[in-house]
């Protein structure tokens, strides 16, 4: 593991390690919650249960453009880390910093998809996401998007809220610049308010800028949106260029609507971005998902247990088996539809 946290925010620490598995060499990524550091022991043993649900939630996930969970780490019973791939890329706004002809139409096609999944209950249960943005969505190594940070993923009516998800620029329930106007009501995320603010991620991407960035501080941004202020639209001829152009537009938009009935479902969504001249069918390819460890014990669905190991040990995910290959059939047939 490396000595020193490549990078963070204002909860968490992100090393970089090696997992050996099957006689090779994954590169990993482990987040530290810096919080956990120094609660006590009764404070761990409560914060070990909503992480539990939070892991088992993240587990049950198995998605070309969802981030894989491999398991959590804990060191000397006050150093917990999540496990997951670790992406050179880093996340889609610093990728697509790096890259600016990168196809932008690509990615924001692939978060649709995952959240469409997410949505539709096809990982077992409906999840809602809840902090929908561009810091959220990493790149792998071979240029998808993944769908990370289910610090705000609710199943039902559980909320589950998390050590992971609480910096500054950030609302309770999101980051203020990509939260529906519903939220600000003090209701709570609905797949909904996931479609809001993939509007808003969508004019994140292809401007580089988060919406509402002629305002200069997020009480502004509250006061807009609750005024029923939308985001502007983009004019800029390299943004149109890059293909954001009327249809598109118009698709987000919808996304945007005040009104929560009139915004598209992410399965429409989806589907009118295949419609989009732009489009490009991306292969689908799912991550083997890793067996579980001799040495530890694996999330089970009912388990609610706090008991820390002992000793440092990875609890490797407990993921649904690769599709076979009807299932892969209808999900192709699916992509190109």
């Amino acid at each position: 593991m490396s000595l020193v946290p490549l990078c963070g925010g204002s909860t968490c620490d992100v090393y970089t390690g090696q997992l050996e598995w099957k006689g090779r060499r994954m590169k990993i990524g482990l987040k530290q919650l810096r919080v956990f550091l120094n609660w006590s022991v009764n404070d761990r043993e409560t914060a070990m249960k909503s992480f539990h649900r939070e892991m088992k939630i993240w587990s049950r996930f198995n998605h070309p453009n969802i981030l894989p969970f491999y398991g959590f780490v804990l060191i000397e019973t006050s150093r917990f880390f999540l496990v997951s791939p670790w992406c050179d890329n880093g996340n889609s706004m610093e990728f697509l910093g790096r890259n600016p002809h990168f196809g932008r139409h690509k990615l924001i096609s692939q978060v649709a998809d995952a959240l469409d999944y997410l949505h539709s209950g096809r990982s077992g249960k409906s999840y809602i996401h809840g902090d929908l943005k561009g810091d959220n969505v990493l790149i792998s190594d071979d240029g998808r998007a993944l769908l990370c940070d289910f610090g705000l993923a609710r199943h039902g009516d559980q909320l589950t809220t998390t050590m992971t998800m609480t910096p500054s620029h950030q609302s309770a329930l999101g980051h203020v610049r990509f939260s529906a106007p519903e939220l600000f009501r003090n209701e709570r995320p609905t797949t909904e308010s996931d479609c809001f603010a993939f509007g808003c991620l969508v004019i994140h991407m292809y401007t580089g800028y988060p919406p509402y960035d002629h305002l200069t501080t997020d009480s502004q941004v509250v006061g807009a949106v609750l005024a029923g202020e939308k985001p502007l639209r983009p004019t800029s001829p390299s943004v149109v260029a890059a293909g954001l152009d009327d249809e598109l537009w118009q698709l987000v938009d919808k996304c945007l609507e005040h009104e929560v009935s009139t915004r598209p479902n992410m399965n429409e969504i989806f589907f009118r971005l295949k419609q989009h001249p732009h489009y490009q069918p991306f292969s689908i390819a799912f991550y083997e998902p890793l067996e579980e460890s001799s040495c530890t014990s694996p999330l089970s669905d009912t388990a609610e247990s706090t008991s820390e190991p002992s000793k440092a040990s990875v609890l490797k995910r407990r993921g649904s088996s690769p599709m076979s290959p009807s299932e892969r059939k209808r999900s192709k047939q699916r992509e190109q539809s």
